[in-house]
């Protein structure tokens, strides 16, 4: 896959998840699935952190660092969410269009946990990372009876 369908992808998966944080009921962020798991809050903060923790890893920066960045961008809700994803992805975007073409497919940066990578697998990971998230919103919200189908994904 090239560099600019990637891109194509990241865009096309920020778009459906801005659209289901605006359905996220704000009287329902108490909600937690089961014990362990993170309440709507908690993963609403978690996954709207992904494209600025994810792009902070894969630029090498130790684990505190990240840790610290996503502790930073809590929000206390959908509208904070949506502008903290939004200015990450575009911040993901940017990074990856700045790089020549040879940089992204052979550069390599080390995560903090000792993976190498080169940057178009960083940027796979990244996308797939939110993937995961936006099911799992998804299944959040049909848990609270929030009107969602399949078109909200792909729209």
């Amino acid at each position: 896959m090239t560099r600019e369908e990637l891109l194509f992808q990241l865009r096309a998966v920020a778009q459906s998840v801005t659209g289901l944080f605006r359905l996220c009921p704000v009287s329902r962020l108490d909600f937690r699935p089961a014990p362990g798991m993170r309440s709507l809050l908690e993963l609403g903060n978690h996954f709207a952190a992904v494209p600025l923790t994810d792009l902070a890893l894969l630029q090498g920066n130790p684990r505190h660092v990240v840790e610290a960045i996503e502790e930073a961008l809590h929000g206390a809700g959908p509208e904070d969410w949506i502008e903290i994803f939004t200015r990450g992805t575009r911040a993901v975007q940017e990074y990856f269009e700045s790089m020549t073409e040879e940089d992204f497919a052979r550069r390599t940066t080390r995560a903090h946990y000792g993976t190498d990578h080169p940057q178009a697998v960083w940027l796979f990971s990244t996308i797939a990372h939110i993937y995961h998230h936006r099911g799992q919103f998804f299944a959040y919200l049909k848990m609270l009876d929030v009107p969602v189908d399949v078109e909200h994904l792909y729209t």
